[in-house]
């Protein structure tokens, strides 16, 4: 009897454990998502969120773009974004390598790409973007307040 009840036992507590660890239901609203700056494009068609996962900081950066059609709020799916960064330096200027993110929003409805940032500044570095969607192409420029040095610089590979 005693080993029917130790049974008994072990098998509810494994049942309750593993219904416990269903995750079917658990909806993740947040995200990680740091706000570098919001903008509105020179069209004034669509408002466009300038986000990355961290501080920006000398090396590569992923970057994320959320555009949402002004006259209508909802966030855009489909787009084409062309990154531009550049760092204005009083006397020049100069640009940085980018990746343009895809065409398509990823399943938190932002845009990815990648900027890799030279070199550190406060107030010099601006991204503009020229974003073409619903049949219109607009441009938007961010002001960067600050890329931050790191030691070593991170995750830039030169292969020559």
């Amino acid at each position: 009897m005693k080993r029917f009840i130790f049974f008994f036992v072990n098998i509810i507590l494994l049942s309750i454990l593993f219904v416990s660890c269903q995750k079917d239901n658990i909806i993740d609203d947040s995200n990680n998502y740091l706000k570098v700056g919001e903008v509105v494009s020179s069209g004034s068609s669509f408002n466009v969120g300038f986000y990355a996962m961290d501080s920006l900081y000398v090396g590569y950066n992923k970057v994320y773009m959320k555009v949402t059609d002004k006259t209508t709020g909802q966030a855009l799916n489909q787009a084409t974004l062309v990154l531009r960064p550049l760092m204005d330096m009083v006397t020049f200027s100069h640009a940085c390598p980018a990746e343009n993110p895809g065409s398509t929003a990823n399943a938190d409805g932002y845009f990815e790409g990648v900027i890799i940032f030279s070199m550190p500044g406060t107030n010099s570095w601006s991204i503009g973007a020229d974003i073409t969607a619903n049949g219109k192409t607009e441009t938007v420029n961010f002001d960067i307040p600050k890329v931050i040095a790191t030691t070593p610089v991170q995750k830039i590979v030169v292969m020559d």
